[in-house]
C-alpha cells in the first residue's frame, strides 16, 4: 500500500533520474546539456493528500499575459523561481506552492526529493520535491500565475495506460511526435512529464 511514510522511505534510496526521464524526453539529446554557471534556478512541489481515502496531487494549467513564455498554457506542478532571500530549493517549492495554489505551507512535511532537471528551452534549472499536505486541503489560485487546478489520483499517475505518443507543437515549431502522459482530458509532456515519470518509478515498487 501506498502511503506518504513508504514514500518518503523509498526517495531515501538511489533515484532513477535520467532513466526515467528518457522515458518522457521529447528531445533526448537535451538531457546531456550542460547546466550552465548562470542559469535560473526553480522548484516545483508535488504535493499529496488525502481525498476519499485515497492519495492525490494537484497540477495547474499555467497562466501568463507574457506572449514569449515558453510554458504558457501548459500543464505543470505548482512552483516558480527561487527569490534571494529563500534559504535553500526546497524551501522555494514550499513558498511557490503556497503562493500558488493557496494552501497553508506549515501544513506541508516534505517527504524528498526527486532528480533536477535543466530545461534549455526556459533556462531553468528545476528542482522537484515531493510533499504530504496534513489536514483537509482547500485550493485558493494565484488567478495571475494558475489558470486552472485538476486533481490527479496518484494510481492513475501509475498506469501504464496512460503513456502514450502524440503529435504536439513543441519549441521546435512544428507538430512532433512526443511521449505524454495522458490523464483524462489532460496531456502532461516536456519537463512536467519527465518528473513525474521519475516519481511514479520511485513509487511502483512500494
Amino acid at each position: 500500500m501506498i502511503t506518504p511514510e513508504s514514500i518518503k522511505q523509498n526517495l531515501l534510496s538511489p533515484l532513477p533520474g535520467k532513466s526515467s526521464h528518457l522515458k518522457l524526453a521529447p528531445f533526448a539529446a537535451r538531457l546531456d546539456y550542460a547546466v550552465p554557471d548562470d542559469v535560473q534556478k526553480a522548484a516545483v512541489l508535488i504535493l499529496l493528500y488525502h481525498k476519499e481515502d485515497k492519495l492525490y496531487f494537484p497540477l495547474i494549467t499555467r497562466q501568463s499575459h507574457y506572449p514569449g513564455d515558453k510554458h504558457r498554457g501548459q500543464i505543470g506542478l505548482p512552483g516558480g523561481r527561487k527569490d534571494s532571500s529563500d534559504e535553500n530549493m526546497a524551501f522555494t517549492s514550499l513558498r511557490e506552492c503556497a503562493e500558488e495554489i493557496g494552501v497553508i505551507r506549515d501544513r506541508i512535511e516534505l517527504l524528498g526529493a526527486l532528480s533536477p532537471i535543466y530545461i534549455p528551452v526556459s533556462y531553468h534549472h528545476v528542482f522537484p520535491y515531493v510533499g504530504f499536505y496534513q489536514g483537509d486541503i482547500q485550493f485558493e489560485l494565484q488567478t495571475s500565475e494558475v489558470h486552472s487546478l485538476h486533481e490527479i489520483e496518484l494510481s492513475h499517475l501509475i498506469s501504464n495506460d496512460n503513456r502514450r505518443v502524440q503529435e504536439l507543437k513543441t519549441t521546435e515549431g512544428p507538430l512532433r511526435e512526443v511521449p505524454v502522459i495522458q490523464i483524462d482530458a489532460l496531456t502532461i509532456w516536456g519537463a512536467t512529464a519527465m518528473i513525474l515519470e521519475e516519481f511514479s518509478d520511485v513509487i511502483k515498487g512500494i
